[in-house]
Parts: structure tokens; C-alpha cells; sequence
């Protein structure tokens, strides 16, 4: 097999030498309890405090508007439960709330709005346009009188694009309404402040800007407070019960420390190969469809559909190839549907079937983009030519 190449960043990144060494001391150095008294936990919650000064710093906010989680699952669900229990503590029944969301969020957006629908919660979800953006118009338009919340990311997985998340606020806060917004796809990749963006509450994860699995934070505004999600100890502001997980903070606040001073490079490195992988696709294939084009993008995702071909088993063939990519968010896998984000965009059910993403990272060379051309060159016409169940459009 050829040498491996990995083009799968939007799904998890490599850990970073400086966030090993940091996870690395957590666990044989600084391995104590942060709520200990001795020597030993005032080590520990010296690493929790450095790392979310490093997070804090990253995001150009308050470390004490953070609150470590085990991802962005994890504070998503906390975002968008806290508030309905928010409500409901001030005398609200579930059919008096209403959130407004889109239909291209991450599952883990939209499954805590499902299950808060099945139980008696509106919940409003608004479509993507063709270009891969929500309207704020049509977020303005979605708001009532009961709405709690509104929800949308800031960068999609799937196709990187950008969502105009200082309009969606400006309409909102203008209605009243909190704004949550999951950032995953966005820290590390441009900058991200949620202040700036006028943002209530924000998600985010370690390990997709190099950080360790297992480590997120959710941002709260200054001000804003949420009941507990997991009860016991008086952790994370009594918000996250628990002993912390010290190495996997330490880690993020060594992914935080990096991602802030490489984000120039980050931005040039990772456009430099998209485009590059873009421009000789398109060469190589000029019917190919590229996701979210002429909409600002993240510098690292391309999104492209190749008509005539099934996005999983071109995929499974390049990997054969050694190469990695994906063809959607990696929550989904083993799940062979077509991309809800792409359907939310208004693609047919065989468009988004007939998608990959390559998601690039700072290892990706310009080399490792000539190779992945020249695979690609030699798979997709093969696979034109022995799939005859997928219709070219």
C-alpha cells in the first residue's frame, strides 16, 4: 500500500507535539485531584486554570465565562437544555417554548431539538440556501413570541461554509431571543470571538484543532447562567459536576496556545491546498459540483460531488489508496444516507450521495495534493464506467 495521507481534518486532527507533551506531563506530573487541598491539587487546578486562560485567550474572552465538557456535544446539549430548563424553572410549560434552528446543524444540535419536540417543544427549522448559507431573514421570520432560543452554527462540517452569525444575532437580540452557536468547525480554523459575534453561548472541541478527544468548553456571555447539567461537586462553576479531566484540559489549553499564534499560517497553508486540490479537480473534471463555492468557507474543507459517482464507494476506494476523507460528518458514519446538510441545501437525495469532503490540515503538502489528483484521476472514470445504478444530472 501506498504511503498513507490523511484529508480528513474536519472529522478529528492529529494531536500537536506541544498538546502530547502536555497531556503527557497531566498525567504523570501534575496528576493530582484540582479539588485536593495539598500540593498535588493545587498543581492540578494550576494546569486547569493555565488552560483555560490559554482557551480564554484564544477566544478573546473572560476564563471564567468557560466551562470545560467532554466536547462539543456534550455543551451543545448543555447550551440548548439549560436554556428550555432555564424556562421552565421560571413557570413555562414545554408547549409554551420555541426554538429556532437550521436544517444543516450537527446531530448534535438537532437531536436534543427532536427529543424536546417529541415532548411538546416547537422547534423551527430553517433551510440552507443553495450556496450553503442560512438566511438571517428568514431566522428574523421564524422568531415568535414564545421563542427561547435560536441555533445556528458558525461553520458547517460538511461544506465549511460560513453562516452570517452577526446578522442571525442582530435580528434575535433585536426579538429578545438568546443566540447558542456551535462553533466546532470554526476555532482553530479562523478566528473566533464570541463577544465580537455577539454571541450568548458558544460550543466548542479540542481535538479539531489538534487537541486531545474528549475535551470541549461551552462560552457563556458574562451574565448569563445555566442550571446544573451534571449534579454532585461544585466543578466548572457547579455547572459540570465531576473531578476534571485534567490531562484532556491541559491538552486543549495546549491546542488554544498553539492555534492562536498559527492561525496566519493556518489560514495561507490550508487555502493554498484547497484551492490547489480544487482547481485540478475541476480540471480533471469540469461537471464536478463544489459545495458552498461562492460562499466564505473555512480555508481548509472542500465539498465536491461528482455526478455518476457514490460518494461512499469512492471513498472506500481511496482508501484502499491509503487516502482518508469522508463523505460527511464522521458522526454519521457506517450510516450510508445522504447528507442532511447537503439535503438542507435543496440537493436531491442522488446529488448528496454522489459527495466526498476533503478536509485538509498543516501536514498537507502540496505533494500529498498532486497525489490525491492523480488517484482521483484514475478512480472516478472507473467508477463512472462500473456503476451504472447512479445517473449522471
Amino acid at each position: 500500500m501506498n504511503s498513507r495521507l490523511y484529508l480528513d481534518h474536519n472529522a478529528t486532527t492529529p494531536p500537536s507535539a506541544e498538546v502530547v507533551q502536555a497531556v503527557t506531563r497531566a498525567l504523570t506530573v501534575d496528576f493530582g485531584n484540582p479539588s485536593s487541598q495539598h500540593w498535588a491539587g493545587q498543581d492540578a487546578t494550576r494546569t486547569v486554570d493555565n488552560a483555560r486562560t490559554n482557551l480564554a485567550n484564544l477566544l478573546d474572552c473572560r476564563a471564567d465565562e468557560l466551562t470545560f465538557t467532554s466536547g462539543a456535544t456534550e455543551a451543545n446539549n448543555m447550551a440548548i437544555f439549560g436554556v428550555v430548563e432555564k424556562f421552565l424553572a421560571q413557570g413555562r410549560t414545554l408547549a409554551q417554548m420555541h426554538i429556532v434552528t437550521s436544517a444543516i446543524e450537527h446531530k448534535s444540535v438537532l437531536k436534543p431539538c427532536a427529543e424536546l419536540e417529541a415532548k411538546g417543544l416547537r422547534v423551527t427549522y430553517v433551510p440552507a440556501g443553495w450556496d450553503g448559507r442560512v438566511n438571517p431573514r428568514q431566522i428574523e421570520a421564524s422568531i415568535e413570541a414564545d421563542t427561547i432560543l435560536v441555533s445556528v452554527m458558525l461553520a458547517n462540517n460538511d461544506t465549511g461554509v460560513i453562516q452570517p452569525l452577526e446578522e442571525i444575532v442582530q435580528y434575535s437580540h433585536g426579538k429578545g431571543v438568546l443566540v447558542h452557536s456551535d462553533a466546532t468547525q470554526a476555532v482553530g480554523k479562523i478566528p473566533v470571538f464570541p463577544r465580537t459575534l455577539g454571541l450568548d453561548l458558544m460550543s466548542l472541541s479540542a481535538h479539531k484543532f489538534y487537541g486531545p478527544k474528549g475535551s470541549g468548553a461551552l462560552w457563556m456571555r458574562n451574565g448569563q447562567k445555566l442550571p446544573a447539567f451534571i449534579h454532585g461537586g461544585k466543578q466548572e462553576l457547579s455547572l459540570r459536576a465531576g473531578t476534571e479531566n485534567t490531562p484532556g484540559i491541559a491538552g486543549q489549553g495546549a491546542a488554544a496556545k498553539s492555534a492562536r499564534s498559527n492561525l496566519p499560517h493556518y489560514a495561507q497553508h490550508c487555502s493554498a491546498g484547497r484551492d490547489a486540490l480544487q482547481t485540478g479537480l475541476l480540471g480533471l473534471f469540469p461537471d464536478m459540483r463544489i459545495y458552498g463555492e461562492l460562499a466564505p468557507r473555512v480555508p481548509n474543507t472542500l465539498c465536491v460531488g461528482f455526478p455518476g459517482v457514490d460518494g461512499m464507494t469512492l471513498m472506500l476506494n481511496l482508501d484502499l489508496e491509503g487516502i482518508a476523507v469522508s463523505v460527511g460528518s464522521a458522526c454519521g458514519a457506517g450510516d450510508h444516507q445522504p447528507s442532511h446538510v447537503l439535503r438542507g441545501m435543496g440537493c436531491t437525495e442522488q446529488e448528496a450521495l454522489s459527495t466526498v469532503r476533503f478536509s485538509l490540515g498543516l501536514a498537507t503538502s502540496a505533494e500529498q495534493i498532486e497525489r490525491t489528483l492523480t488517484v482521483m484521476s484514475r478512480i472516478v472514470p472507473r467508477l463512472r464506467s462500473t456503476i451504472p445504478s447512479v445517473g449522471v444530472h
